[in-house]
């Protein structure tokens, strides 16, 4: 049975203004993404805005006024520091983590999701498993397809997807002392998120329930086309 009754937190990462986005195109597909999260989240679930390109929401172009209403109407941390900047993306959004874990009481919710923003999420699918989750975490390692060829891109079996995945509380705030520690181990020696995260819950021996799939959409231009565009050439199924 899912249990709507408890409230579960969404962590939702951003990283809105980067310099190969000259035209700020960015700006639009996150507006596009929240916009369709707050369409499918369930009503038990709150969010929290986090983003290191900028300090306040007020940055935005005015042609993002539907995104600049839809941060500033939940909890939300900006700020201009990218620790990913150099290239490894995932330690920019773990630096995030932390900085929420420092910020907000993650105590008050009975499950927290972690989720990067720019995806679309096309059904509440996850989010309904995070509800029914009964098991200490919830994760998934899922294929993705080009959505124009169908064709399939192998999934590295050394780590977990964490473009999505969700915990009980006691077991974020775990994850969050494991990345805390191994931090400037991960930038020093190249290791990303995805693999960071692969080391907590083989390490940990975290008990955990699978996702096959997420239902994702997501604009992978350095892939793809490695023009910053969004056209239907740089989506993935997810």
């Amino acid at each position: 049975m899912i249990n709507t009754n408890k409230k579960n937190l969404v962590l939702c990462f951003s990283s809105i203004h980067v310099h190969t986005d000259t035209t700020r195109n960015r700006e639009m597909e996150y507006q596009v993404c929240y916009e369709q999260l707050m369409r499918i989240l369930p009503p038990n679930f709150e969010i929290i805005f986090l983003d290191n390109t900028m300090d306040s929401p007020e940055n935005l172009l005015p042609r993002a006024s539907k995104l600049k209403s839809i941060i500033k109407s939940h909890k939300h941390t900006f700020r201009n520091y990218n620790l990913g900047a150099g290239g490894n993306k995932g330690m920019g959004e773990l630096e995030m983590l932390l900085t929420a874990a420092g910020t907000y009481s993650f105590d008050d919710y009975d499950k927290i999701c972690y989720f990067t923003g720019r995806r679309i999420v096309t059904c509440p699918y996850v989010f309904e498993k995070t509800n029914m989750l009964e098991k200490e975490a919830l994760i998934s390692n899922p294929p993705l397809f080009q959505i124009t060829t169908g064709k399939e891109y192998e999934t590295n079996h050394e780590l977990y997807n964490d473009m999505f995945f969700s915990m009980t509380t006691k077991t974020m705030i775990e994850y969050v002392e494991h990345t805390k520690n191994n931090l400037q181990n991960n930038i020093n020696n190249g290791i990303g998120s995805e693999q960071n995260l692969f080391r907590f819950i083989n390490e940990e021996k975290i008990p955990y329930e699978w996702l096959n799939s997420l239902g994702f959409i997501r604009n992978d231009w350095q892939m793809f086309t490695h023009q910053y565009s969004v056209t239907k050439d740089n989506m993935q199924w997810i």
